[in-house]
């Protein structure tokens, strides 16, 4: 272990001083107005290619390749390998301290532990269960049928709550179809898992790429509502289609173990187990997941009404991080005001919101010491308008070279590492367009792979349980077309539509 270490130190290390080193932007239109980006941002006057530019963007850029080298090899380093990244990044005078907080987005991780309290809450209340009982319920024995409404409830739960949270009833859902059927069921596992990253993307809630990009870029629920959901809607068909096609002889043998019988008999059991009491109050959580979709989908609308009421101009973006609290609020009373340090204690991943906090402030290295700049040189370099005066087919460019990444790379780390990178982009073209294409490329190339993104993980983790084993071999035999596919679709929504 030691070794495997020590190699990716080195590897880390050597890459990023390659880069830093031998990379060096011109005194061309194009460099000029990005190294005047960077002193902006920054404030900092100096040369971008001196040698103590170069130390900082290296030490910077090895760090960071680093902390996602050791998150390969072993998820249980992640949170010592960043906690060291950032404290060897302010104890060398890489990025001052001051500087390094602010460069985490606040509003983010406030929303982030509203939600996860929520849903929290939604699972205790048994929300979640009720939820899969019903679709039970409306497939009546039609595998057809539950198929489909299997992936839409996926698609769906992600859209609204988070691809984390969502997998994870969705998975249980899959059990109680293993349990009726005695069949291997790891086919709907994946299919599941696909239909829940496209879900993801649908709207900001969905994905912590999402909500950091929304953050990030100023990226209103409206424009989400126009250019991701529906493209979202779009993948889900071919999903399930291009799935259903490729899988017809297992659905078929599914069908023959799936009978009316079983069904109805699992909805009487649950029905039977329940008292009124409960079920009232599982009704009333439900409720609330749809005034949850209603008021993050409303929340610019909401934004202008107290802005005209409270005369001081109120941000979108800053009232979406507190939409949570106020649903928590009507929740509590439901599951009980007692019972709310609970549910922060045990409903919010406090690690990963920790992990969350220092791999931004690693992202932000990035953009400070100037290696970002370069980076996105190099991209800049490599999908160069021929008028340079448009983006050209940066943003193509961006999804599919973000896509790629996320297949073998956790999609947030993805993320997080091409934010300032497209943040350079936008500057000089005045466009929003590489957001879109980042977040369509990173969402949809962690369908590729088991380790693609954390409902994947998640999942693969709840099914190694109930020994249902999936193998990269297996899982590609599911993912591969459809999301080949799917990005395609992408790409031509990016040409077309943005």
């Amino acid at each position: 272990m030691l070794r495997k270490i020590a190699l990716i130190l080195l590897l880390s290390f050597t890459l990023s001083t390659l880069i830093s080193y031998y990379v060096a932007i011109p005194n061309t239109p194009v460099g000029s107005e990005i190294v005047e980006y960077w002193r902006t941002v920054t404030g900092n006057r100096g040369s971008i290619n001196d040698l103590s530019s170069i130390f900082k963007q290296s030490v910077s850029l090895g760090l960071f390749l680093a902390v996602i080298g050791l998150t390969i090899l072993s998820m249980e380093y992640r949170y010592y390998a960043v906690f060291l990244g950032i404290s060897l990044v302010t104890i060398l005078g890489i990025v001052p301290p001051q500087n390094m907080i602010t460069g985490v987005e606040w509003n983010l991780i406030l929303f982030l532990i509203g939600s996860m309290t929520l849903a929290f809450i939604l699972k205790s209340l048994g929300v979640f269960e009720y939820l899969a009982i019903k679709i039970l319920e409306f497939s009546n024995g039609s595998v057809n049928k539950l198929f489909f409404t299997l992936l839409f409830f996926a698609w769906f739960l992600a859209m609204i709550v988070d691809e984390a949270t969502s997998i994870l009833y969705v998975i249980f859902l899959v059990f109680e179809i293993k349990k009726l059927t005695r069949q291997d069921v790891y086919m709907l596992a994946v299919a599941t898992v696909l239909a829940t990253n496209t879900g993801s993307m649908a709207l900001p809630v969905g994905n912590p790429i999402g909500i950091y990009l929304s953050f990030t870029a100023q990226l209103s629920v409206k424009d989400f509502l126009s250019k991701s959901l529906p493209l979202s809607f779009i993948l889900l068909i071919i999903t399930y289609t291009t799935i259903y096609i490729l899988n017809k002889n297992y659905l078929r043998t599914l069908a023959n173990e799936l009978s009316e019988k079983k069904v109805r008999k699992r909805i009487e059991a649950y029905y039977s187990n329940i008292s009124r009491e409960d079920l009232r109050k599982v009704k009333m959580g439900a409720l609330l997941i749809l005034v949850f979709l209603a008021t993050v989908s409303t929340v610019d609308f909401t934004a202008e009404i107290l802005t005209s009421f409270s005369g001081s101009e109120i941000q979108p973006h800053s009232l979406l991080s507190f939409i949570p609290y106020t649903l928590i609020l009507v929740a509590g009373l439901v599951y009980g005001p007692e019972k709310l340090e609970h549910a922060i204690t045990r409903g919010v991943e406090w690690p990963s919101i920790l992990f969350f906090i220092s791999l931004f402030m690693l992202g932000f290295s990035l953009l400070y010491t100037g290696i970002a700049s370069k980076l996105a040189y190099l991209i800049i370099e490599a999908g160069m308008p021929t008028n340079g005066e448009d983006p050209g087919i940066l943003g193509e460019f961006m999804l599919v070279f973000s896509a790629i990444l996320s297949s073998l790379l956790d999609n947030l780390s993805v993320i997080v590492a091409a934010t300032p990178i497209v943040k350079t982009i936008e500057a000089l073209f005045s466009t929003k367009k590489v957001y879109w294409s980042l977040l369509y490329g990173t969402v949809l190339g962690g369908n590729f792979t088991p380790i693609g993104s954390t409902a994947n993980i998640v999942a693969i983790g709840l099914l190694d349980r109930e020994n249902i084993k999936i193998t990269w071999g297996s899982w590609l035999k599911i993912a591969l077309i459809p999301t080949i596919i799917q990005i395609s679709i992408a790409l031509g929504w990016s040409i077309g539509i943005i």
